[in-house]
């Protein structure tokens, strides 16, 4: 074993005793934002009501696992498509996607919300454009106002990290979510169905700050046009360049590759960090021929739908969104968690300062997002281009209140920044 491995080892066992010390009586560290009297609820998924207005409101509750009810815990709505069937809808969202599990992983409360039966059709689905009560739409917008109230006063949620992602008109409704309730919703993520609100008045985006979103888009879906039509917006062409605009971005976007099949068109120097991002699937399976562009389908599906064009399953994509998500808390980019609370617990503590190293060591462990993954890579706090001890040291010396001098890295935002 080489002297490195030695000294990492070394300190990592020093880091476990630091971490116990610092605990809690109980074994867990404390984070920012606790809920005293606590909030316990049951882990697992639960079917709820919810009265809104004169009438009742479906949703399915997900909380997971260890979850206590101290700590401020992180909400993702999982908003589901249009449906032409009751079946069609929370219950097939939570099982399509298999967000769940994800919460069960990152620690946070996933919450599939139903929308109701309405329409010439009588389908299931969302008032994202705010139609009227004279057309028979329901007011959705109370319908998630209220239910969020509700979790956040049943629950003990961290109120800067409430997000929304959805698939195909759930992707619609969580647009209008981060347009119309910026003030709470920190961060979208729509999969197949996203736009940008341009029309004046109540089909506008009043959103008062930069919202950070991460589009999800197969270049082949056969509902969702990506270039456009006479009734679509082009998502490269329209849909981006205005969310760029609205959250202060750079007009050119960069071009790269998240993963084979699919390039990743990022905007840069948003405002107050809101990252502005597409995940353009362009080639589903990963192959490099460039002739079986994504379909309708979300990111990486636990079964693949038929009849709308294939899913790619080159990237985890409920852990490509929780990443999204889990970096962007309201706040934006100044806040020194970003870098640091590589636990996603709201709190820069030793806890974090044992990831580093379980990362240099390749061992497995609880970690959000990703340690050592990405460009800058998570975990660097130093800025010095590598996630290793020396890290490790700087969040202990963070934690202690000691400054720290990062080495200067493009694109690093150092811890504190």
């Amino acid at each position: 074993m080489s002297v490195r491995l030695l000294a990492a080892g070394a300190l990592f066992t020093a880091l476990a005793f630091v971490a116990l010390a610092l605990a809690s009586p109980d074994g867990r560290v404390t984070a920012a934002g606790t809920c005293s009297p606590a909030r316990p609820h049951a882990s697992g998924s639960s079917n709820e009501t919810i009265t809104v207005g004169s009438g009742q409101r479906e949703y399915i509750l997900h909380v997971p696992t260890g979850y206590a009810g101290a700590s401020g815990t992180p909400l993702v709505f999982v908003v589901h498509p249009l449906g032409v069937s009751g079946a069609v809808t929370n219950a097939f969202m939570e099982g399509y996607t298999g967000m769940s599990d994800e919460a069960d992983t990152a620690g946070f409360i996933a919450v599939y919300p139903k929308a109701l039966s309405w329409g010439p059709q009588g389908n299931f689905q969302w008032n994202y454009s705010l139609l009227g009560h004279a057309t028979g739409a329901p007011d959705d917008m109370a319908f998630f106002s209220a239910l969020l109230d509700h979790l956040e006063s049943a629950l003990c949620v961290d109120t800067a990290r409430v997000y929304s992602t959805g698939y195909s008109d759930g992707g619609y409704m969580s647009v209008r979510l981060g347009c119309s309730m910026s003030d709470r919703i920190a961060a979208i993520a729509p999969v197949a169905g996203e736009f940008f609100p341009s029309l004046p008045g109540e089909l506008g985006c009043p959103a008062q700050r930069a919202v950070p979103i991460a589009v999800f888009q197969g270049t082949d879906d056969p509902i969702v046009s990506y270039s456009g039509n006479a009734l679509e917006q082009s998502i490269p062409d329209e849909v981006m360049p205005a969310w760029a605009d609205h959250n202060g971005c750079d007009a050119a976007p960069a071009h790269s590759q998240a993963a084979p099949g699919i390039e990743l068109i990022a905007y840069g120097n948003c405002t107050d960090g809101a990252d502005t991002l597409l995940y353009a699937i362009e080639d589903a399976d990963g192959a490099g021929e460039g002739t079986s562009g994504g379909g309708h389908q979300w990111v990486d599906p636990v079964y693949d739908l038929v009849g709308v064009g294939p899913a790619t399953h080159q990237i985890d994509g409920d852990a490509t969104i929780w990443q999204f998500f889990a970096g962007h808390p309201l706040g934006g980019a100044s806040n020194p968690f970003a870098q640091g609370d590589l636990d996603c617990n709201q709190l820069v503590d030793a806890r974090d300062a044992l990831l580093p190293v379980r990362a240099e060591l390749a061992l497995a462990g609880a970690q959000c997002p990703a340690v050592g993954s990405g460009s800058p890579k998570v975990g660097d706090v130093n800025c010095d281009g590598d996630v290793d001890a020396r890290d490790s040291v700087a969040i202990l010396e963070y934690a202690a209140g000691l400054g720290i001098v990062p080495t200067p890295q493009p694109g690093c935002t150092p811890i504190g920044a």
